[in-house]
Formats: C-alpha cells, sequence, structure tokens
C-alpha cells in the first residue's frame, strides 16, 4: 500500500493502431492517479497511487470502450503504533494491555512484522504480554517498543485501592472541658497510598461531647473526665 503502480494507455483501432486524441477517464476504487483521472491519448507515466489493502479495481473509459485493471494491495511497512489499554486503574489491581500496528495509510499490519515486544511501565510492574499491575497513586507511562524500532506510550492514571486500614490522629490527647480537638484521619490502602479524608459525624461515637462535621473533624467536649471517641462504620 506505500508503493505506486506505473501505467501506459493507447486505444487500439480495429487493425492495431494507435488512435491519437482520445479522451480517458479514469476511476478507482481505491487510491489515486497521481497524474489526475483525465488524459488524451497517447498516455504514458501514468502512476496509480494505492491505500487500502486488498483487491482494487482501476476503470478507463472513453467513447466507445473501457478498460478494467485489477490490482492487489498488501500491508505497506509497519508506520506506527496503537496501544490499547486503560487510562484509570487502582492500585494492586492489574488490567491487559495490547497494541495494534498499522502501514503509512492506516491499514492493519501483521504483529509478526515488528519482530519483537518489550513492554516498560514508570510504576508498578508489566509483564511482557502487557499485563499490568499498579503499585504507587499517580500518573504512570506505560510503553511498548518494538523490534522494529517502533513505540507507543500511554499516559495512565494509579488511584487509591482497597482500604487496608485508618489511621486516626488527634491534635492533642488532653484538654480543657471548654477546650476542642481536631481529628485527623488518613484512608491507607493495599500498597501503602495515603489518603487524606473526613469521616462523617454519623461514623463516630462520642462518650462525652459534640461532633462537628468539618474537615478536619472537630470534638467539643463537655465533661472533664477521660472520654473515649470511636469510629464505628468506616467508608471505602
Amino acid at each position: 500500500s506505500d508503493e505506486s503502480v506505473a501505467m501506459w494507455l493507447d486505444v487500439l483501432d480495429a487493425n492495431n493502431n494507435p488512435v491519437p486524441g482520445v479522451a480517458l477517464v479514469f476511476t478507482v476504487t481505491n487510491g489515486s492517479v497521481a497524474e489526475g483521472n483525465t488524459h488524451t491519448t497517447p498516455v504514458g507515466n501514468l502512476t496509480y497511487m494505492p491505500w487500502a489493502v486488498g483487491l482494487q479495481t482501476i476503470y478507463v473509459t472513453w467513447s466507445g470502450g473501457y478498460l478494467t485493471l485489477e490490482i492487489t494491495v498488501s500491508q505497506g511497512l509497519p508506520s506506527y503504533l496503537v496501544m490499547h489499554g486503560h487510562s484509570s486503574i487502582p492500585a494492586a489491581e492489574n488490567r491487559d494491555f495490547n497494541w495494534t500496528a498499522y502501514d503509512a495509510h492506516d491499514n492493519w499490519v501483521t504483529p509478526t512484522r515488528l519482530l519483537s515486544e518489550n513492554w516498560t511501565v514508570e510504576d508498578g510492574n508489566i509483564s511482557q504480554t502487557g499485563n499490568y499491575t499498579t503499585d504507587k497513586v499517580g500518573f504512570w507511562n506505560v510503553t511498548i517498543t518494538t523490534g522494529y524500532g517502533l513505540a507507543s506510550s500511554q499516559l495512565v492514571e494509579t488511584t487509591h485501592g482497597a482500604i487496608q486500614s485508618l489511621e486516626v490522629t488527634p491534635s492533642t490527647n488532653a484538654i480543657t472541658a471548654d477546650e476542642e480537638i481536631l481529628i485527623y484521619t488518613v484512608r491507607i490502602d493495599v500498597r501503602g497510598n495515603r489518603l487524606n479524608i473526613t469521616m462523617p459525624a454519623s461514623s463516630w461515637v462520642a462518650s462525652n461531647g459534640t461532633i462537628h462535621e468539618e474537615n478536619p473533624v472537630r470534638w467539643a467536649a463537655w465533661n472533664a473526665a477521660s472520654q473515649t471517641l470511636s469510629l464505628i462504620r468506616i467508608s471505602e
């Protein structure tokens, strides 16, 4: 599909003599005639430039006659890769990535023509079959490089994965009855990625005082005594 076909045409009379001055019209099922679609005999040095793979036909018509030329167009040289994957994956999960090669005219190219493939990723792990397992939260490039020399990359976001623990830290452990404390909560996923979160007031039980659903949560004491704050529900 990235090559061309040279053509020379003449219209002959009944005795096989060339007939000059005959207007020819060219029509193609795909691709183009580089020098245009209308010519007058004698015609030389025309170039057919194909595009799509498959059996393509060139129709040449003139007053009182026509000619049909069939040309089989095959894949051109590999020109670029397109990666197929996922834009966002939670931490510790895995997804499959793959790729497709095309020639300069966007025709699919047989993968074995690219010789070999090598997958790399900036964070996490990826197998040489394109199975990517995420780790740290962030944006990371997944890259496929072929032995033919073509490569393609995709930026993938690793989001927070399944929760493993919740870290609760009060601003202080001792206050007077007319003071307040702030409660900081950090969600930690299965890969250790930390995310500051605010638990709703309905998730807390206080032995005394008032929980204010703010960011961070604020607890106002009532009585002077040892008090307990407990989480009764943890949101994913």
